[in-house]
């Protein structure tokens, strides 16, 4: 992958790269979308109130993933990894949420007009 996101600017391509810190958040967009896209192809990202449950749950299921893995590697408990992985990101990771939420629905409307 080689970009500077890894590992603190520190690129390369490698599975290390995947299983550091920040590798749970990768892996858990993977899982997330998936389920966000199993969602929308049954209908849920047509109108605001699905659409935000749909997104709510990716977020869910991303925070699944994303904070065991920051436990283990940081060897921290449970209290500690949400604190630095979940606590900072809240209210950013809810604004986008909204965001999206709201232009989706809005965006299938412009489509199916044309």
């Amino acid at each position: 992958m080689g970009l500077p996101f890894f590992s603190g600017g520190a690129s390369g391509i490698g599975y290390l790269r995947l299983a550091s810190v920040t590798g749970g958040y990768l892996w858990g967009f993977v899982v997330a979308a998936s389920v966000v896209g199993a969602l929308a192809r049954r209908g849920w990202d047509r109108d605001l109130r699905s659409a935000i449950g749909a997104m709510f749950v990716g977020e869910i299921v991303l925070y699944a993933v994303a904070i065991p893995w920051l436990m283990s590697s940081l060897d921290v408990p449970l209290e500690k990894a949400l604190n630095l992985g979940v606590a900072p990101f809240v209210v950013g990771d809810t604004l986008k949420l909204l965001l999206a939420a709201g232009l989706l629905p809005t965006a299938w409307r412009f489509v199916s007009e044309r």
